[in-house]
């Protein structure tokens, strides 16, 4: 449900769960890999590597140290690449249980508030509190079941669609976030 206070700010909660933390960090890794499959990166990684052979081959000379070169890059090459291609297969799950064994649960559960202002957007949860202005915001999007409000550095903000009392609700949510949005980034111009 939004609450609504007296300054225009709308403010919305909702308890995390396990399925929250396993979206947001799904998304994350989506976002890691920069929007690109993971048979789009390794064609990619494959190219990079083949461009950077062919220049220190033509760039050293003939002989054993050539090839001592070759060699250590393409074990580097190789080690790169198996490293990007594992990043894109880990479970979600297993992520996050790895990440709730390593910390304390209480902070990463309990009651979330989103606050969104005519200055910006800000999470409340537990003892952690982060803000951003809308000019550090790079786009407001309603993808599957919640709208992200991502940040130009590597913050995500995620209000799933529980947390608004009907499907009008949550839109007028997003709507009023993307005017501040909007307004905010032409003042900026």
């Amino acid at each position: 449900m939004v609450i609504v206070a007296d300054d225009g700010s709308l403010t919305v909660s909702y308890d995390v769960t396990h399925a929250d933390l396993e979206a947001s960090v799904a998304r994350h890794i989506r976002s890691s890999a920069g929007r690109a499959t993971p048979r789009e990166a390794t064609v990619l990684l494959l190219l990079v590597a083949l461009l950077v052979g062919v220049f220190i081959y033509s760039a050293s000379s003939p002989g054993p140290v050539r090839w001592v070169v070759l060699t250590g890059y393409g074990l580097i090459a190789a080690w790169m690449l198996w490293k990007s291609l594992r990043l894109t297969h880990i479970p979600v799950s297993r992520v996050v249980d790895q990440l709730l064994a390593n910390c304390d649960q209480e902070v990463l559960f309990g009651t979330e508030y989103i606050t969104i202002s005519a200055d910006g957007v800000q999470s409340e949860h537990g003892p952690c509190t982060v803000s951003y202005l809308w000019s550090g915001v790079k786009s407001i999007e309603v993808l599957e079941d919640a709208i992200f409000v991502s940040t130009n550095s590597t913050t995500t903000f995620r209000i799933p669609r529980r947390a608004f009392a009907s499907d009008s609700e949550m839109e007028q949510f997003l709507q009023q976030a993307r005017s501040w949005h909007r307004a905010a980034t032409d003042a900026a111009c």
